[in-house]
């Protein structure tokens, strides 16, 4: 990612969440609300951050597997810390598109082949949509009523963006000729705009064809790898889910079991996860606060907020942010 893109992504990151917290927080009492947050109980936080270091780990472990099964070894750390360095990238750029090729980028800098690296996390993002979209859908079929109704358009056009984006995946990995059509049509279209790098855009979306057959290659052949990355990714967003549960048992409530905090959270996750904002900032924060206010009341719906999205998003911004700068420290010392 060019400096300049990086800076203005960043800048856009921080002015969201400057405006949503302050939406939030404006008419809010703050000495009520750390004292709320001070009463907290620190070993539920604490199995929270654990949660989430291990939701990272599950996706590392993934990726590892993925990349050995095309005869390409690396350890469980540094698959770790490419997941770290995907995490930042998808966090502060729009629709999470930013991720994956600054994560292809630093594994090819560290000797993981391009195409290779490609297929792993192309199939890693096929299973990721897989186990949101189903999990979401399940889940709202089993409890409807969690979804406010003025949210519901939202939960559809959540679903609906993530099922195109696994259609699209899928399409153009299986069915060659469709594909081609597909892309045809985009060049077409780019035309019609008088886009200037036409020609660049068309052998750009052709090598990444390329790569998408050869993941479908991967698949027909390695069908039981990809069955248990579909199973590795299914346990990855069930960790990722409780974390809700765990702040609001950290302040003292048991009346809602962890099922039900899984079934919104799916429902949750569901309906933002696509949503073209960098780290869906706001929206999320707004969903939350409509969809968890039964379970924590209104005095303890925002603490809740602020310790959830804390612990399982800007918590691991700045480490991931961390893990970047020393990567790519790391990165320079060794080309000096």
């Amino acid at each position: 990612m060019k400096a300049k893109n990086f800076f203005k992504n960043i800048f856009i990151f921080l002015l969201l969440i400057f405006i949503t917290y302050y939406m939030i927080f404006r008419k809010q009492n703050m000495f009520a609300l750390l004292m709320i947050l001070k009463r907290a109980k620190i070993e539920y936080i604490l199995l929270a951050i654990l949660s989430m270091i291990l939701y990272f780990l599950i996706e590392g472990i993934n990726v590892r597997y993925l990349l050995k099964s095309l005869k390409c070894n690396i350890s469980v750390l540094k698959s770790f810390r490419y997941t770290l360095i995907g995490f930042f990238f998808s966090s502060i750029t729009p629709a999470a598109t930013g991720g994956q090729p600054v994560e292809i980028y630093y594994m090819s800098k560290e000797g993981v082949p391009v195409s290779k690296a490609t297929t792993a996390l192309l199939i890693n993002l096929s299973a990721y949509q897989i186990c949101t979209i189903s999990l979401a859908i399940i889940c709202f079929l089993l409890k409807p009523y969690v979804l406010p109704n003025n949210t519901v358009w939202l939960f559809i056009l959540g679903i609906s963006l993530n099922s195109l984006i696994l259609i699209f995946l899928m399409i153009v990995i299986f069915h060659k000729r469709v594909a081609g059509k597909m892309v045809k049509g985009f060049i077409r279209f780019l035309e019609k705009l008088k886009f200037k790098n036409v020609d660049k855009a068309k052998n750009k979306v052709e090598e990444e064809m390329t790569v998408f057959k050869e993941n479908a290659q991967y698949i027909k052949k390695h069908k039981k790898e990809f069955a248990f990355s579909v199973l590795r990714i299914y346990l990855q967003t069930c960790v990722y889910y409780i974390v809700p549960y765990l702040i609001y048992r950290s302040f003292g409530f048991n009346n809602y079991s962890i099922f039900d905090f899984f079934i919104i959270q799916a429902v949750l996750h569901g309906a933002v996860s696509c949503i073209p904002l960098p780290g869906a900032v706001g929206i999320s924060e707004s969903v939350f606060l409509k969809m968890y206010a039964p379970a924590f009341s209104i005095k303890y719906i925002k603490p809740a907020l602020l310790l959830s999205r804390g612990v399982s998003f800007y918590l691991f911004v700045i480490v991931s942010m961390i893990t970047v700068l020393y990567t790519s420290m790391k990165s320079d010392v060794k080309n000096e």
